[in-house]
């Protein structure tokens, strides 16, 4: 008898630790679908806080700071661009980096926005910066990792911008890139 009831207990030991690793597992996966849910709870209110600042600075700071953009003082530029269905004409207020092939934007809120829609439908805008109109064309938009190698920087500054660029918020912000028709003139003539 008492071989039997060893057999058992062994048995039952043996039950009771796989009932318990299932149950661990079981709890594991629940958590971690748990944990999950809230992830996406949270984007999904992210993306909807983000969407509701994109519109406050539309309708609220973009007038205000269409007083003063593109002026010879001040790191904002005026974006001129025509509606993809409308035709209407809009003026946008940006912060711009130049470059020696034109001007690098970034885009805060996404490729998707209004103006930035409007541009690459239209291939070209005009950009105020510095009290100067520049006709710009071939607008695309660019990862951060291009960044640097179109803005001239010194090698500190280079330092500086590409540690910020690597670092969230900035490694998400895409880059809307555009050329002054001169730049798109000599490469033409120099690809024949």
């Amino acid at each position: 008898m008492s071989s039997q009831d060893s057999a058992k207990d062994r048995t039952a030991i043996v039950i009771r630790s796989f009932v318990r690793l299932l149950s661990t597992i079981l709890l594991a996966f629940l958590g971690l679908a748990f944990v999950l849910m809230l992830f996406i709870i949270a984007l999904q209110k992210l993306r909807a806080f983000r969407d509701w600042v994109r519109q406050f600075n539309k309708r609220t700071l973009n007038p205000a700071i269409l007083g003063f953009a593109g002026r010879s003082q001040g790191p904002y530029a005026v974006v001129h661009h025509k509606g993809r269905s409308s035709g209407k004409t809009y003026t946008t207020p940006v912060n711009v980096r130049p470059t020696p092939e034109g001007f690098i934007i970034p885009l805060y809120y996404g490729r998707n926005v209004d103006w930035c829609r409007n541009v690459l439908a239209a291939g070209s805008c005009t950009i105020t910066w510095k009290g100067i109109d520049y006709s710009v064309v071939e607008p695309e938009v660019i990862e951060p990792a291009t960044v640097l190698s179109l803005i001239p920087l010194s090698r500190s500054k280079a330092r500086i911008w590409g540690v910020l660029l690597s670092r969230t918020p900035f490694k998400t912000v895409q880059y809307l890139r555009v050329k002054h028709p001169s730049v798109v003139a000599e490469e033409v003539v120099a690809s024949t």
